[in-house]
């Protein structure tokens, strides 16, 4: 019971860091027009944030994908905040807290091993729009005059961890990531700035 309620824990840390900007940021006013392809630019921008609460998957992935077109090519020259919210949708299209949510429901079966229940979390997430959403927050972080907020650190951080691990093949691997791989170098470095435990994403294992 002892390790379920840790990784419990772990889990809820995560789905509060995942969640807590969405829900500051959202406006009740915008649900009026539902194609998003129709919208005016304000309307585009309004409603992608409420989705960032409200939506499901595929009408998140919707609405990446229409924001995603909004950008200049050079990713540097756009909005800081369009680019903001395209890195938000970006990593909310992975399902990151249905699968948290789901994963927290599976922890009274004391029969599954910590690194099951991390591997079983880390697989479900979908990555399909996850390594953009870590080049654009990197373009974000060079911008001038952009205030990164601790909790836009720690969610990338955790981004990148879960994106090693699923290329190391499984929480069981994780000792096979060189220390000084560049993504696991700069996850540290965005959970440091973040003043976020990034042993988290990973069952409270040691990192490499």
């Amino acid at each position: 019971m002892k390790k379920n309620i840790q990784i419990f824990s772990i889990l809820f840390f995560l789905l509060i860091t995942f969640s807590c900007k969405a829900i500051f940021t959202t406006s009740i006013f915008s649900f009026v027009e539902k194609d998003i392809s129709q919208m005016s630019y304000a309307e585009k921008l309004n409603y992608a944030r409420d989705l960032l609460v409200f939506g499901t998957q595929e009408e998140l992935t919707e609405a990446y994908t229409e924001i995603y077109a909004q950008l200049p090519s050079n990713w540097s020259e756009a909005d800081s905040d369009l680019l903001t919210l395209a890195i938000e949708l970006a990593f909310a299209t992975s399902g990151i807290k249905d699968s948290i949510s789901d994963l927290m429901s599976s922890l009274l079966d004391e029969s599954v091993s910590n690194n099951d229940l991390m591997n079983d979390f880390i697989e479900s997430v979908d990555d399909t729009n996850l390594e953009d959403g870590l080049a654009m927050f990197e373009v974000l972080t060079e911008m001038d005059n952009v205030e990164i907020t601790s909790s836009q650190y720690s969610n990338a951080a955790t981004i990148q961890m879960i994106l090693l691990v699923k290329e190391a093949g499984g929480i069981e691997n994780l000792y096979n990531i060189d220390s000084d791989n560049l993504d696991l170098v700069q996850a540290k470095e965005w959970a440091e700035l973040g003043d976020f435990d990034l042993s988290s994403v990973i069952g409270g294992l040691e990192l490499p």
